[in-house]
């Protein structure tokens, strides 16, 4: 017979015979000794891949026959028990992450120990990926998915429906990224995969979308000028002829510096602007300035969409680098030198309701000043210069002088969209 549960001690024991109800008894018969429930002293390995199957010691003290063990709440296949003090287990599958370590006896006393053991590896595959287009815009698509665990950064892959093969577009350590620059009225496809140190997840299932035909409510017009507008990370603004009339300032300011959670800042300038208006515009941010007249952007690119397509405008936008694009340009900074500014990408376009076209160097020369962040380097004893990275070479290249004013705008002329950042370095 088996002993029910009992108290430590000594107890009777009593035996019954069903028949004739005659009854035998022995004072202190019995007694239950007190041995504690179960102790684990360590686990060893104490880490393992994520994909489990791994073999593991569990060590302690008063392990029963049949005791079962649990990692993160989940069951551990029992290998096989030796004695008392042992316990081997195949670790189950789990994400990146420290957990307990449970043994249970079968009475139901336990024992934890606490982040007993450690799982790495390569992360799992992101899910949940959504692709939206972004509303008015016709060349833009928001890209989501969700949340891995152990995730260093994700990669970002798209293409064109009518595309081979998927391209890399970008890494970033959010779990949304803004695709721009994209061609009206097209499907485009895109994926995501999760990276760490130990390696990549396979790539998510795609998802597809369409960058909406541009109507004319869409498309900057007058109802839409002479204001910022501020929508998905992104603040524009539209030039109107009306706003520009009869102003004799040296500088057409277009102030939107207070738009500090913008990720992207966009001027709009309409054809007619580009094409006669000898006023020089200032377009100032909380990180970056620049100063130019309309006719830079009057470059070959700009006359392929205009007057050959209505509605033409020249677009300018400012980003600044985060996450995972920040990361893979920093890389490259030359040594003995401190970033003081973000990372910025200058890009211009052509753009119409039909066509778009990249502009890849201005016909004049652009003013160009990036604010540093004095209390990144803490001294006087400091040069500041701005750079510019030249992706062919893979390298930051120098460009304009070098300055010793402290925590003001670095200013420079230049014909080239692209990256820029400020350094600083010690005299």
């Amino acid at each position: 017979l088996k002993t029910p549960p009992g108290e430590a001690g000594p107890k009777d024991v009593y035996v019954v015979d069903p028949n004739d109800g005659g009854l035998a008894f022995m004072p202190n018969g019995f007694e239950y000794v007190n041995i504690g429930g179960p102790t684990i002293t360590k686990v060893e390995p104490n880490k393992g891949l994520t994909k489990g199957g791994e073999r593991i010691t569990i060590t302690g003290t008063n392990f029963d026959q049949g005791a079962s063990v649990k990692i993160g709440g989940t069951s551990a296949q029992v290998v096989s028990q030796l004695g008392t003090t042992t316990i081997i287990v195949l670790t189950p599958e789990k994400d990146i992450g420290t957990y307990d370590v449970e043994v249970i006896n079968p009475d139901g006393t336990n024992a934890v120990l606490t982040n007993g053991f450690t799982y790495y590896g390569a992360p799992k595959t992101p899910g949940g990926l959504n692709v939206t287009p972004i509303s008015g815009d016709g060349t833009s698509l928001k890209i989501e998915w969700d949340e891995v665990v152990g995730a260093d950064y994700y990669e970002l892959y798209g293409r064109r429906r009518s595309d081979d093969g998927y391209q890399f577009l970008a890494s970033t350590k959010e779990t949304y990224y803004y695709v721009t620059g994209l061609e009206p009225d097209t499907w485009y496809s895109f994926k995501v995969r999760a990276v760490n140190r130990y390696g990549a997840s396979a790539e998510s299932s795609s998802d597809w979308n369409y960058t909406y035909y541009r109507s004319w409510n869409s498309t900057p017009s007058a109802n839409a000028t002479g204001k910022a507008l501020f929508q998905n990370g992104i603040v524009s603004y539209t030039l109107g002829s009306s706003e520009l009339s009869g102003s004799s300032a040296q500088y057409y300011t277009i102030d939107l510096s207070s738009y500090t959670e913008a990720k992207v800042h966009c001027l709009n300038i309409p054809a007619s602007l580009v094409d006669s208006y000898s006023q020089r515009i200032f377009l100032k941010t909380d990180f970056v300035h620049l100063k130019f007249y309309p006719r830079a952007f009057y470059t070959s690119e700009f006359r392929q969409v205009y007057p050959n397509y209505g509605d033409t405008y020249a677009k300018v936008e400012i980003a600044k680098l985060s996450g995972g694009d920040e990361e893979r340009l920093l890389k490259y900074l030359p040594p003995k030198m401190t970033q003081v500014s973000p990372i910025i990408k200058i890009s211009a376009t052509a753009s119409s309701k039909h066509k778009d076209a990249a502009i890849l160097s201005f016909s004049q020369s652009v003013s160009l000043g990036l604010t540093g962040d004095s209390k990144k380097v803490g001294s006087y004893m400091y040069t500041y210069q701005t750079y510019y990275f030249n992706q062919a070479r893979g390298a930051w290249e120098p460009v304009g002088s070098k300055t010793t004013w402290y925590g003001t705008p670095s200013e420079l002329t230049t014909v080239r969209p692209g990256y820029y950042v400020l350094l600083a370095e010690k005299r």
